[in-house]
């Protein structure tokens, strides 16, 4: 019994000291590591979703980063009169302890009423939460309703949703009425006329749309396409519509999941589909017919349908039905990456299915290392050891989980060298890991021997995915020390060693600053006013060479992007800022609205990316209007002067040809065995592309977060911002200009306040303010802009006023209509007659210069005619709408106003 005892005594004694060995010896081998590879963290932040009439919608993620509301559009809420919205906490890791709100307007700098709250219990797995709205709101308002929880980390997180209070939105049968459309695509037998969505597509019969394909579907498709094509895809995932936006005239709702398919082989593919409705709802009057419902018919845009009480059988409309009419349908499809898509027999690597077609990839020099991005994941393919590495993202296989695949953020390649170390930038919403909840850009480095990622920096912002997608995708460049990224209307620079930001350019806004395709080579405008951008600086970041171009005195420099490398600019006379580009001649030119205040060039240049010249182009007395830069061709729209405008001429190119003895990786488009159109990587013939190559996973250094920094982004977007189906397309100076580019693509416009500015609504056939305008006339051309102004001041309710104090103390309309009266002033110039209507159907005043130069203002119009009140003749007159927009035409559209959400 005692040499038992002394037996296991020696057993736990060895036991205990072998711990103790293991203990010190990893505590000695890495004391000088301040870095060990892992895989990243779990995602631990809770899932909030609205509880909308029994229903969820608008699922929001959590925001460990104060966001600027200003830039964040992302969805909002329909409120009724009793002021509550209701909310489903989906929090299974039990991170929060606390929870409370706050309702701020829309900019985020005024708080209008916050509170604690309690759980009214649990619905479904779910903590539910009621918000009782105290303050009186205005209708129809967008103000921003903050969710805010404490976790037991003491991190404070926020989830984010606009509000609107309105009884009379309609926003459960349209979210019915989706449904039902979305259901329908999937009835793959059902024959075309049969089916809910074919009047619908009757509407948009005729329509030329060349964006159509498998990754971007509308109502110009086949019905085939919009049933699938023969794909007869299986919806894996849940829907949580999420509405994007919502008034009286319509909504937008967007849905947003997985499907997956099997091929014949048992391959299976999975794909993200996204889909956007703008739909409006149109309430039945009493002596309606309903027969046109019955049979789809079309009004405006397109098609309705009727709804109301689906028991009722006969299927006609009662008193209280209404219409629903389809404006808009767009879903966007991206095949998730699959790693066994080798061809074989074409020698090709599929792709799949993509929404985008202009891939972010790299390659080696001998072409066997291939770097791409693909659905939010960096792939690294190594040929020659036919193996794939994913080397950055947020999810791997788990597309079901939607925290982890939440879409909210990219990636950027900046370089690969020939062993496959990769240096990347991935930035937006931080799903999981480290900085999870946080908006920002992280710098990262992978060394392909060890397959780790390291941070070297990352920069915490507060600026919203939309929009910094719009700056940090066009610039992200590493040289080794200074790390080159655009954000907040600025060329940033920080130094990664020493941790500190500098600004490389913020003498002149985005629009003016132009990037290589591969980000090495930037060029900068010396000012943003045409007339005065008589320097043109070009830098190589690679070489941290710089060059700069002088126009000379009388003449200024324009800047038309790159090709590859190699810079594309020309030079103008600066008298001819004074002409105009003849609208009705460039009308089917198809420019942006920017190019219409542009000076025309003369002479174009290409310089290399050091500075040398390689091309020269000047033909006569034709000019440049603008460069579209396709493939290996470079397009010029051209004018000649005819009195005191541009008109267009023949247009013109010039051919780059490539070094076809070089050969490179290439992508492809080409249908698939099925028939549906997919990309693919091509590879020179000297390779042989014949297995599934063999999946690597890597892992992250985790730090001590030496490398985190905090940006705070300053309000540096003077102009007016446009947002399509997709997020954040483009930010203008002019509020004019913002609201052309959204009529083209059914998009809005939003003020730097957050305010709406523009939204697609139907124009009341009549409408008159002309009762309620104060009429001052100082009877001359120069003054009459100003008396214009104080007009619509007084019109807006400005009483503590006189009009020699407005005049003396200001020298532009928008300014002054910002400065002195209730709502801030716009520059829409260059908007359509109709668009003009809105304004004054909405009773909003609109400032209008005719041909003689003089300014008027309109006050009146209906289907024949139009009225205004001119204070050089200090008369009302009244004129057919032909012969007004001959007026305004002639006064090249110069048109003011004021934003009144």
């Amino acid at each position: 019994m005692k040499k038992i005892g002394t037996l296991i005594m020696r057993i736990i004694v060895m036991a205990v000291f072998f711990v103790i060995t293991i203990f010190l010896v990893d505590k000695f081998q890495n004391r000088q590591y301040k870095n060990l590879a892992m895989e990243m963290e779990n995602a631990t932040l809770p899932l909030v979703y609205v509880d909308y009439e029994g229903r969820y919608i608008n699922c929001l993620h959590g925001y460990t980063t104060v966001v600027d509301t200003t830039l964040f559009r992302d969805c909002i809420t329909p409120v009724t009169d009793d002021k509550k919205v209701r909310l489903a906490v989906d929090d299974k890791n039990g991170y929060a302890k606390d929870y409370s709100y706050e309702l701020r307007s829309i900019s985020g700098d005024s708080l209008i009423e916050n509170g604690d709250l309690e759980s009214d219990g649990e619905e479904n797995g779910y903590q539910m939460f009621d918000i009782e709205i105290r303050m009186d709101i205005k209708p129809d308002t967008e103000y921003m309703l903050v969710f805010k929880l404490d976790g037991k980390d003491e991190e404070t997180v926020r989830y984010y949703t606009r509000i609107v209070i309105n009884d009379n939105y309609h926003a459960d049968e349209l979210l019915d009425f989706v449904q039902k459309f979305n259901a329908a695509t999937f009835e793959f037998d059902t024959y075309e006329e049969a089916s809910l969505i074919y009047p619908y597509m009757q509407a948009y019969k005729g329509q030329d749309d060349d964006s159509v394909s498998m990754g971007h579907m509308n109502l110009n498709s086949s019905y085939k396409d919009l049933i699938w094509s023969g794909m007869n895809p299986i919806r894996i995932t849940s829907i949580i519509p999420q509405i994007k936006e919502i008034d009286v005239n319509y909504a937008v709702i967007e849905l947003d999941y997985v499907t997956m398919t099997e091929d014949s082989n048992g391959e299976t593919d999975y794909y993200s589909i996204r889909e956007y409705y703008r739909v409006s709802y149109k309430e039945l009057q009493p002596d309606d017919t309903t027969d046109s419902e019955k049979t789809g018919d079309m009004t405006g845009a397109g098609a309705e349908d009727s709804t109301g009480d689906t028991g009722s059988g006969d299927g006609e409309a009662s008193a209280d039905e209404g219409t629903i009419s389809v404006m808009n349908f767009d879903r966007y499809v991206d095949e998730y990456f699959n790693r066994t898509g080798v061809d074989n027999k074409n020698n090709v690597y599929e792709i799949g299915i993509v929404l985008d077609k202009k891939l972010d990839y790299k390659y080696s020099s001998d072409n066997k290392k291939i770097a791409f991005v693909r659905n939010g994941q960096l792939w690294l393919y190594n040929y020659s050891e036919n193996q794939i590495s994913m080397v950055f993202g947020f999810w791997m296989d788990d597309v079901e989980n939607v925290r982890n695949t939440y879409d909210h953020y990219d990636i950027n390649i900046i370089s690969m060298d020939d062993d496959g170390n990769i240096k990347f930038a991935v930035y937006g919403y931080m799903n999981r890991g480290a900085h999870e909840g946080k908006l920002g850009i992280s710098l990262c480095s992978y060394d392909a021997a060890t397959m780790e990622v390291t941070e070297l920096v990352f920069a915490e912002c507060n600026e919203p995915y939309a929009a910094m997608k719009d700056e940090v995708s066009r610039l992200t460049y590493y040289d080794g020390t200074n790390f080159y990224f655009m954000l907040g209307n600025k060329v940033n620079c920080i130094n990664v060693d020493q941790k500190q930001l500098s600004y490389f350019i913020d003498q002149v806004s985005l629009d003016h600053v132009y990037v290589s395709d591969n980000m090495e080579v930037i060029a900068y405008d010396s000012s943003d006013n045409s007339t005065d951008n008589s320097v043109l600086t070009m830098v190589n970041l690679k070489t941290g060479q710089t060059y700069t171009f002088d126009s000379g005195a009388g003449k200024s420099l324009i800047c038309y992007g790159f090709k590859n490398s190699d810079m594309i600019y020309g030079i103008c006379d600066v008298a001819d800022n004074s002409m105009q580009l003849d609208q009705e001649s460039f009308a089917k030119a198809g420019l942006a609205e920017s190019v219409y205040s542009k000076i025309p060039s003369y002479k174009l240049f290409i310089v290399d990316e050091n500075g040398e010249q390689i091309k020269e182009y000047e033909k006569g007395d034709t000019y440049i209007v603008d460069v579209r830069i396709e493939d290996n061709l470079i397009y010029m729209t051209r004018g000649v002067k005819s009195g005191e405008n541009f008109k267009q001429t023949d247009d013109d190119f010039i051919t780059f040809k490539e070094d076809d003895a070089v050969a490179r990786i290439q992508t492809v488009t080409r249908s698939s065995s099925g028939g549906i159109s997919k990309l693919y990587f091509t590879v020179p013939s000297n390779i042989y592309l014949t297995y599934v190559p063999y999946l690597n996973i890597t892992k992250n250094t985790v730090t001590n977060r030496s490398s985190d920094m905090l940006i705070t982004v300053e309000d540096e977007y003077a102009g007016y911002m446009v947002y399509d189906n997709l997020g954040l397309t483009g930010i203008y100076d002019k509020a004019g200009d913002a609201i052309n580019r959204a009529t083209k693509i059914s998009g809005i416009v939003v003020s730097k306040d957050g305010e709406v500015v523009y939204r697609q609504s139907e124009t009341q056939e009549y409408n008159t303010i002309a009762s309620s305008i104060y009429h001052q006339s100082s009877k001359s051309v120069e003054a009459s802009i100003w008396d214009c102004v104080y007009m619509t001041l007084i019109y807006e309710g400005v009483t503590d006023l006189t009009y020699d104090e407005m005049k003396a103390s200001y020298t532009d309309p928008v300014e002054t209509l910002t400065v002195l009266g209730k709502y801030p002033g716009a520059d829409i110039s260059g908007i359509s007659l109709d668009l003009v209507f809105g304004y004054i159907g909405r009773g909003i005043p609109v400032i209008s210069r005719i041909n003689d130069g003089r300014y008027v203002l309109i006050v009146s119009y209906n289907s024949e005619a139009v009225r205004y009140y001119d204070p050089v003749l200090d008369e009302e007159v009244r004129v057919s709408r032909k012969e007004y927009e001959a007026s305004m035409s002639k006064g090249n559209n110069e048109l003011y106003s004021y934003v009144q959400e």
